[in-house]
């Protein structure tokens, strides 16, 4: 894909999106990265129609703003952001014009719960009273059910019954 980045007339008018796939291919990036940024130049590109040397960092924002208003999710909107801020870093060397476009934070939800009773059912399965306490507590501190199931999995190898009788013998 061939995009004029500059006006026409200029010496450096033959620079294309070539020479950023060989910058991406120079720092190690996946094909998939590649293709990703690839389109949110083009992407950007298709949106003003004008050269991107000539774009300035407020239409870069506008840009942005536009597939936000959109409905673009905060992951997707962070791979254009990557993108182009790849192209305008390594590939113009105008790093300027976007030093103040911010970084794209990802919304995460919080993680499904069991219920109670679900939990009461788990706490029922349990065959020993460590186990079944060590569930109560999980539940209680709201820990996730992945911290749980490590700590039980471990607990028959780490947690012994201690030796009262024992314990001064060494």
């Amino acid at each position: 894909m061939n995009i004029n980045l500059f006006n026409k007339g200029e010496e450096h008018e033959s620079i294309t999106l070539k020479k950023m796939i060989e910058e991406m291919s120079l720092f190690g990036y996946s094909n998939r990265t590649k293709t990703c940024y690839i389109d949110a130049v083009s992407q950007l590109y298709r949106y003003y129609r004008a050269p991107l040397l000539n774009l300035i960092e407020t239409d870069i924002k506008s840009f942005l703003l536009h597939k936000q208003h959109k409905g673009y999710a905060s992951s997707s909107m962070r791979i254009l952001c990557s993108g182009i801020r790849f192209f305008y870093t390594h590939v113009l060397r105008s790093a300027h014009k976007i030093e103040n476009i911010p970084n794209i934070k990802i919304k995460r939800g919080l993680p499904n719960g069991l219920s109670t009773s679900e939990m009461e059912r788990l706490i029922a399965c349990s065959h020993d009273i460590l186990t079944k306490t060590m569930i109560m507590c999980f539940y209680a501190t709201g820990r996730n059910a992945s911290g749980l199931t490590q700590v039980v999995s471990l607990s028959k190898y780490r947690f012994r019954p201690y030796d009262y009788e024992n314990s001064w013998k060494r």
